[in-house]
Order: C-alpha cells, then structure tokens, then sequence
C-alpha cells in the first residue's frame, strides 16, 4: 500500500492531467446529448472546457517530460559518445529549467494582475486567476521533473534502462 501511495505521489501530475481529461470528455459527451439529442445546450460548457484544457496543457506537459514523449531531434546528439551525451543532456535541462523559472514568474504575474483585477468568467464567475494558475503550478512541476532528471545525470548518468525502471517498466 506504501510503494502505491508513493508511485501515485511521484505521478501526481500523471493523475491529475487524468481527472481533468475524464471531466473534459465526460462534459463533451454529456453537451453532444444536450444540444443534438435534447435541443437543450449547455452555455456554460465552453467555459469549463477551456479551464480543462489550460489545466491539462500545464499539468501533462510534466508528465509527458518524464516518460520521454516531447519531439527531440536525437540523431546528432546520439552521434556523439554516452559522456558527451551525458553532458548534453545536463546543459539542456538546465538551459530548460532557466526558461521555465522565466515562464512561472511572468505566470505568476499574471495570477496576480488577475488577482487584483478581479477578472471572472461570463457565465460561471470563476476567478481568472484560478484558470491561470495552472501555468506557475504546471511549470512548477516539470522544473521538478528536470531537476530530478539532472540529478540522476550528476549521479551518474540517465540511461535509456534507468528511465524505464523509474517509470516502473520491465527491461
């Protein structure tokens, strides 16, 4: 039971970009009914549609980092021998985690411009600053993603078989 809670911790980003996929299909299924079956749209939806796709934008990006699914161009870098890759690997993540430091200030600015402003949205009233704190918190979380990354760099280097145990997998 305490290896299930740590893994679910671990993949906390994994689990939430999840439930917010489920509750955006869930809605879409449900607003199909109401306006083509029923007559009856639900005006509220779109709203909540793009709460759920800023969210798991933010939230899956960290996820998806960790299991290795964003686009890289591999075939220079995989020219060159493990250390180099090594050292590679190490100079991106760090220039990575300057970029997304930048980007969760200037987020974090816009949390809080949207604090003060009071902006809500038409229909349900839901504070903007609510929306768009996804973008510190989904930052926040694939900084934790490279520097975990890093780490295992420094400790001694991130194979391809390291990674797949980490994710759980067989090798």
């Amino acid at each position: 039971m305490k290896t299930k809670l740590k893994v679910i911790f671990l993949n906390l980003d994994l689990v939430l970009t999840s439930a917010v996929l489920t509750v955006l299909v869930g809605l879409t299924c449900i607003s199909v009914f109401s306006r083509y079956i029923f007559f009856h749209p639900i005006v509220w939806l779109e709203e909540v549609q793009l709460w759920c796709m800023v969210w798991l934008v933010y939230l899956g990006a960290g996820a998806v980092y960790r299991n290795g699914g964003h686009i890289a161009i591999e075939i220079l870098v995989e020219s060159f021998p493990k250390k180099v890759q090594r050292i590679i690997a190490a100079a991106v993540n760090v220039l990575m985690v300057f970029i997304l430091l930048f980007l969760m200030v200037q987020g974090g600015r816009l949390v809080g411009q949207m604090l003060n402003t009071g902006r809500a949205t038409s229909y349900t009233k839901v504070p903007y600053a609510l929306i768009y704190s996804a973008v510190p918190v989904g930052c926040f979380l694939m900084i934790c993603n490279m520097l975990a990354e890093l780490y295992q760099l420094w400790k001694g280097g991130s194979d391809e078989d390291t990674a797949d145990r980490e994710r759980g997998q067989d090798v």
